[in-house]
């Protein structure tokens, strides 16, 4: 199981997802975002269900990106030719043995940037490849509470920072309410329609997971008290007084320990990235 985020904005693209991958027995941890660069595009996926029989759909991308090496092609041109390759795949190892919606199932969502040219997200669908129409995507099995989560958030208008932060924070929620099946060290990958490709730092991601429940713990205590209306208003801005309180407090700790940058991949991630650039920048 897994939960994979695709989100556009002004300079790129930023994709997420847990490291939680579930045999019928065992669990473990590894990176769920996979990626080529090749001379002239970065492709970039994340996968949810069968990670094995993702891991190998995606391995046998890699000689049909490379025939798009040192050409000038669209994004779309390079998801075309990736269209048939997944479907066949998935025609062959999920369609074919009657696997779909079982633990064999599986998903993709792929950003792509060609050079000089601003990124697209895409995502699949049993033996279909589509683009996002709206800059925003969720996979996997806390795609419906991800979408849910993500109403309010406006991308354009973030920086790449401040939109993965706000992942970091759906993807920890999501932790809490599905234990077992989404889990370990979340990991948020920029893809700059400038050519970089940085890994969000973990030690943020682990202080907004410790934080932000306890933001929302006194704001659901405070909801429910602005709901009763038997309460004496006294009390009521007692409450209103103490949450504000709290609230300052642990947001004057976790900006002292926040140290906002982007960096190499984690050790999970270490291999996820694959370069295939004859030139390198």
């Amino acid at each position: 199981m897994t939960i994979a985020i695709g989100m556009l904005y002004d300079k790129g693209v930023l994709m997420c997802a847990d490291s939680l991958v579930t045999t019928g027995t065992l669990g473990s941890f590894q990176s769920k975002i996979l990626g080529y660069r090749v001379d002239g595009a970065d492709v970039v996926f994340a996968l949810s269900g069968n990670v094995d029989l993702a891991e190998s759909a995606w391995q046998l991308c890699r000689p049909v990106l490379l025939k798009h090496a040192g050409k000038r092609r669209t994004a779309q041109e390079i998801a075309d030719s990736l269209r048939p390759l997944l479907a066949r795949e998935y025609q062959e190892q999920v369609t074919g043995p009657g696997f779909v919606n079982s633990q064999y199932d599986y998903s993709f969502l792929i950003a792509i940037r060609p050079i000089g040219a601003k990124a697209k997200i895409y995502t699949t669908y049993q033996k279909t490849l589509k683009e996002s129409t709206t800059g925003r995507e969720c996979i996997g099995a806390g795609g419906d509470l991800a979408k849910f989560l993500l109403t309010w958030i406006q991308p354009p208008h973030l920086s790449a920072e401040r939109l993965a932060d706000i992942l970091g924070y759906v993807v920890g929620t999501l932790k809490r309410q599905m234990p077992g099946v989404i889990g370990g060290n979340n990991l948020i990958i920029s893809l700059g329609d400038d050519g970089e490709i940085l890994f969000y730092t973990r030690s943020d991601l682990q202080l907004i997971e410790q934080y932000a429940p306890v933001y929302e713990f006194d704001s659901y205590n405070l909801l429910w008290k602005f709901l009763d209306t038997s309460i004496d208003e006294s009390k009521f801005d007692e409450a209103l007084a103490a949450i504000s309180q709290t609230v300052r407090y642990s947001r004057s700790q976790y900006k002292q320990k926040r140290d906002t940058t982007w960096s190499v991949p984690p050790d999970e991630a270490q291999q996820a990235i694959i370069d295939l650039r004859t030139t390198k920048r």
